[in-house]
């Protein structure tokens, strides 16, 4: 990548500012993502039932109410009764293992938790359930120790649930390759499983092994060109494998459908600077900028590919463009894009 030492600087000051492609948030961030969509733990507020209302629900709801007055340990009580009654309901067991957590209770909220990612229910939480088992390890025994109790739980259970979880422990242990050979071995039998497919295409990126990636991206993408999520995917993948002409070419064609998206331009841009072609990369930053004035980092990058590229005068321009329209309010962005500026003049009177 081209980039000059101020450029590093202006990079950490503008990064937040702008997401072009980030791997590193592919597999933690995407079980948090479905996470979040899974069952919230229920509004925490009692509620007027009919009186055919499950006792078990009704419990639920009072204890719900308890813990919106913060009486967490009388709450408890009443969630472990509806808990017997109810074993299976994913609600009153989130709920309880919530509440264990806010009183403490972390080997009860343990054991729970183990129940639900080594069994085959709880669909609609084991996401959130995944995480919390792990997150919990991470304060006690560690995830290593936490990993060792499901392997020996998955060797009672082929489960693909008890499998993936498996596997998830492993993609937070940075072990992303082993994550992605447990996951390709469920794919075997679980060919059509979005979830499972989407997890080992994650744990690949993260693995930079790009040729699993593209071998099932491809298809994926010319049945279904619309899929931008997939096609972005692999993009990526072409350019960290060095495939450029694939790159560009898809690249192309993504820009054709959508000719104004400042983002994909800055994806495409910098893929063109990843396959070693900064200069080309120039126009596509500038297009980006047009579409988005107000994300710097465009301008930043094609002040530092001219930098890289020995043409001053035109790096000089387009600091002094991108000094311009910075406001007032950042100061410290303001007073870095001066000093370059003066590094980029004094190093023009040497000449």
């Amino acid at each position: 990548m081209v980039r000059s030492k101020w450029g590093l600087i202006t990079v950490v000051i503008l990064a937040a500012m702008f997401l072009f492609f980030n791997e590193s948030t592919a597999a933690e961030d995407t079980a948090k993502q479905a996470a979040t969509q899974q069952q919230a733990t229920p509004d925490a507020t009692a509620k007027a039932l009919p009186d055919n209302t499950p006792k078990q629900t009704k419990l639920l709801n009072e204890a719900q109410g308890l813990i919106t007055k913060g009486d967490n340990a009388a709450a408890v009580g009443i969630l472990e009764k509806a808990q017997k009654m109810a074993p299976q309901d994913s609600a009153i067991m989130r709920t309880l293992i919530d509440t264990y957590l806010a009183t403490n209770a972390q080997d009860k909220a343990e054991n729970l938790l183990t129940q639900i990612v080594t069994s085959e229910g709880y669909k609609d939480i084991r996401d959130w359930a995944n995480i919390e088992y792990y997150n919990l390890a991470s304060k006690k025994e560690g995830i290593e120790a936490a990993l060792k109790k499901l392997e020996a739980a998955g060797k009672k259970s082929k489960s693909i649930d008890v499998q993936r979880s498996i596997a998830e422990g492993y993609v937070r242990l940075r072990d992303w390759g082993k994550g992605a050979e447990i996951y390709q071995n469920l794919l075997k039998d679980n060919a059509n499983d979005s979830v499972l497919t989407t997890r080992f295409i994650d744990a690949c990126m993260l693995n930079k092994d790009y040729d699993p990636v593209i071998k099932v991206l491809e298809p994926k993408v010319a049945a279904n060109p619309n899929d931008t999520g997939s096609s972005d995917i692999l993009a990526h993948a072409y350019t960290q494998s060095n495939q450029a002409d694939k790159a560009i070419a898809l690249y192309k064609v993504k820009i054709e459908k959508e000719p104004n998206s400042p983002g994909l331009r800055g994806r495409y841009a910098q893929a063109l600077m990843d396959l070693g072609m900064p200069e080309q990369s120039l126009a596509e930053w500038d297009t980006a900028f047009k579409l988005d004035p107000s994300n710097f980092l465009f301008k930043q990058r094609v002040a530092e590919i001219y930098t890289q590229l020995g043409k001053t005068k035109e790096a000089r321009k387009a600091y002094a463009e991108l000094l311009a329209v910075i406001p007032p309010a950042q100061a410290s962005l303001k007073e870095t894009i001066n000093s370059r500026i003066k590094e980029i003049d004094a190093a023009a009177k040497k000449k």
